[in-house]
C-alpha cells in the first residue's frame, strides 16, 4: 500500500519546489532584457492638411532594456515599418490603393518603473528620442517620391509612452510579454517629400505586441 501514497507525495513535493524555484527566480533583479514585437503599427496623422498624406505602416520591432535598477532602465530600439496599400489624400484628392514608404525607427528612451518589476504588473513610462527614416520606393513617385532620385529623408522623433508587461503563470518567470503605446513627435524637414512633414511637423501614435526574456543577476 505504501507504493500507492508515494506518488501523490512525490508530486506534492515537485510542485511546491518548482513554485519555490519560480518565486526565487522572479525575485532575483533584472540585468537585462531582449525581446521582438511580431506584430504592431504607426498611424501617422498632423502635418500640413491641404498638401500632406496621413497614413499608417505595419511594424516589427527589437530592443534590449539595460537595467539600472529595478525601476529604471535604458532601452534601443529598432522599428521597422511595412507600407502597405491604402487609400490617401494627397493634394486634397484622393488616391486610392496606394503603397506608401517603407520606414526605419532607431531610438533611445529611458523606461521608469514606478512599482519595480517584481510587482504583479509591472508598469513603465518612458521618453527618448529616434530617428525616423522614410525608405521611398517606385510605387511612390506618384507622391513625389522616387527613389531614382532620393532614396530615403530622415526626421528627428522625440518619443513619449508606456507600457506594462504580463507574465502568464504558466510561462517560465524570464519570460514575458509587453504591450507598449508611444507618441512620436516627427519634426518637419525643409528637404522631406511633398507629403510628409516638409512644413509642419507630424505625430505618430505607435503600437506594440511584443515577447521578450530576461536575464537576472
Amino acid at each position: 500500500m505504501m507504493h500507492r501514497s508515494v506518488f501523490p507525495t512525490f508530486l506534492v513535493l515537485l510542485f511546491g519546489c518548482s513554485t519555490l524555484f519560480a518565486q526565487t527566480i522572479s525575485d532575483r533583479p533584472i540585468s537585462l532584457e531582449l525581446g521582438g514585437s511580431p506584430g504592431g503599427g504607426v498611424w501617422f496623422t498632423g502635418g500640413n492638411g491641404n498638401t500632406e498624406s496621413n497614413f499608417n505602416v505595419y511594424t516589427i520591432a527589437f530592443y534590449a532594456d539595460w537595467y539600472a535598477n529595478q525601476r529604471v532602465a535604458v532601452e534601443g530600439e529598432y522599428t521597422f515599418g511595412f507600407g502597405m496599400s491604402q487609400d490617401l489624400t494627397f493634394r486634397n484628392g484622393l488616391i486610392p490603393g496606394q503603397q506608401v514608404p517603407w520606414t526605419n525607427d532607431i531610438a533611445g528612451r529611458v523606461l521608469y518603473f514606478p512599482q519595480t518589476t517584481t510587482a504583479r504588473l509591472p508598469f513603465y513610462v518612458g521618453a527618448g528620442l529616434g530617428r525616423l527614416t522614410l525608405v521611398s520606393r517606385r510605387q511612390t513617385k506618384n507622391l513625389g517620391y522616387d527613389p531614382d532620385v532620393t532614396s530615403s529623408g530622415s526626421f528627428l522623433a522625440p518619443n513619449i509612452g508606456g507600457g506594462v508587461k504580463l507574465r502568464p503563470k504558466a510561462m517560465s518567470p524570464n519570460w514575458s510579454f509587453r504591450l507598449d503605446y508611444r507618441l512620436l513627435f516627427v519634426k518637419s524637414n525643409n528637404d522631406a517629400p511633398a507629403f510628409f512633414a516638409q512644413s509642419k511637423s507630424r505625430v505618430g501614435s505607435q503600437v506594440a505586441f511584443s515577447m521578450q526574456y530576461a536575464f537576472r543577476r
